[in-house]
């Protein structure tokens, strides 16, 4: 139950840093798709994605080739990278979605992860039902190795 209160409380102490403003442009980032490399070019405006160019020239021609219409569509009425796969074309669908996702990252200055942290133990806290909730979570170069609730007034 500890586990799952400091996880929830580390997502919301996250949660801001996930709401970022973009910068208008065009953008281009590649992805593995099933027989290639998928290039997505994705033209943003200040308020959403104003147009989006798909390149899935090296993918099976009937299948992911075929689903690039589909998928700029769909990219285009959602806004977003968090669209539904093309039934047949899953490999190709995510690499489209993948591909999308670095160019808005890179609109919204969030830097690529390169899959490490920088290791120690960070406290937090954050205001619970009854009282403060004080959180330590420690990091080695490449896990999350321990969380624990330092300081809780929580009833379980």
């Amino acid at each position: 139950m500890k586990k799952i209160l400091a996880l929830v409380l580390v997502l919301c102490m996250l949660l801001p840093a996930l709401v970022l403003a973009q910068t208008p442009g065009t953008y281009t980032a590649e992805a593995k798709g099933f027989s290639s490399n998928v290039k997505v070019t994705v033209t943003l405006t200040e308020t959403g994605i104003a147009d989006v160019s798909l390149d899935v020239s090296g993918e099976t021609p009937a299948i992911g080739g075929a689903a690039a219409d589909a998928l700029k569509a769909a990219i285009l009425e959602k806004q977003s990278a968090a669209i539904d796969v093309v039934a047949g074309a899953t490999v190709t669908s995510n690499a489209v979605k993948a591909a999308l996702q670095k160019c808005l990252d890179e609109a919204a200055g969030v830097a690529a992860w390169d899959g490490s942290y920088t290791p120690g133990t960070y406290t937090a806290a954050a205001k619970g039902k009854n009282a403060d909730i004080t959180v330590e979570v420690t990091f080695t170069d490449n896990a999350l190795a321990d969380v624990k609730v330092v300081d809780h007034k929580e009833t379980l």
